[in-house]
Order: structure tokens, then sequence, then C-alpha cells
């Protein structure tokens, strides 16, 4: 799941999202989008897919449609994994 992207959202959304679900100082949700966009850039290869939570029913019909798909697509694993 990935943050919301604080540079798209309008202001007042953006506030009351932040006011809401975060009592964080604007340093600390600075160091927290900038330490994910790390982790993205150094983990990001291990995905497949990125759920970004800008909007819960959006997220969530989002998250059922990638469930769906990986119950009918074909899915891989090591032959180690198999074998053991």
């Amino acid at each position: 799941m990935d943050k919301p992207n604080w540079e798209n959202s309008d202001l007042f959304g953006m506030m009351t999202l932040k006011r809401s679900l975060f009592s964080f100082k604007d340093e600390t949700l600075k160091d927290i989008i900038e330490r994910a966009r790390e982790m993205e850039d150094k983990y990001g290869h291990f995905f497949d897919y990125i759920l970004v939570n800008q909007d819960m029913d959006r997220a969530y019909n989002e998250l059922l449609e990638e469930i769906n798909r990986l119950e009918v697509e074909p899915q891989w694993v090591p032959i180690q994994w198999v074998d053991s």
C-alpha cells in the first residue's frame, strides 16, 4: 500500500486528512514520506502492484480487484520451495 499523493491533493482535503489521521509534526510527516520513497526505490522491484490509499472506497475496490486477479492468474514460486 502506498501513501496518498500529498502534492496533488487539494489543500482543504489534505489538511483535514492530516489533522484527523496524523498527529505528526510537518517535519516528521515529510521524513516519513521521504523514507517511503527511499524504500520504494530500494525494494520496489519486489512488488507487482502498488495500492495507493488516496480514497478508502477506491483503495478497497482496487484491493478486491487485485485479490480476484491473483486468484485466477497462474503464480510461480522457486522450484526449491516446492521440493522442500
